[in-house]
């Protein structure tokens, strides 16, 4: 991952920071020289979080990106969406729905509204 040229542009907010991957895409951007922010619920705790930019919410919640979004005035260049329920375990299709479905279309729906890139992954 290099950057070859620095714009306005110079964020990338990553869901899903604070867990192992999500992690380590953070630390890739933010050592890339992006200035990274993590969105996370933190159900789980904090387990793998150490960066100085945190967005202590959840995108569950359909007004936290776009709020994010119009604050940072035009500074996010992507949206890493790693943040879901990621227990193989979970039967509750309502609690999936709303927890990982809807949000990434919210996601994806604010990102081309916005011109913002969008990279959806999924362990």
């Amino acid at each position: 991952m290099i950057r070859t040229a620095r714009s306005a542009r110079d964020t990338i907010l990553v869901t899903g920071g604070a867990g192992f991957i999500g992690s380590n895409i953070a630390r890739a951007f933010a050592a890339d020289g992006w200035r990274v922010v993590v969105a996370d619920w933190l159900e789980d705790g904090p387990k793998w979080l150490n960066l100085r930019d945190i967005l202590l919410d959840d995108v569950i919640r359909p007004e936290a990106v776009p709020a994010f979004v119009e604050r940072e005035g035009g500074r996010l260049h992507a949206i890493v969406h790693m943040g879901a329920i990621s227990a193989t375990t979970e039967r509750d299709g309502d609690k999936i729905v709303a927890r990982n479905i809807r949000p990434t279309l919210d996601l994806w729906d604010q990102c081309a509204r916005k011109g913002i890139r969008f990279l959806y992954a999924s362990s």
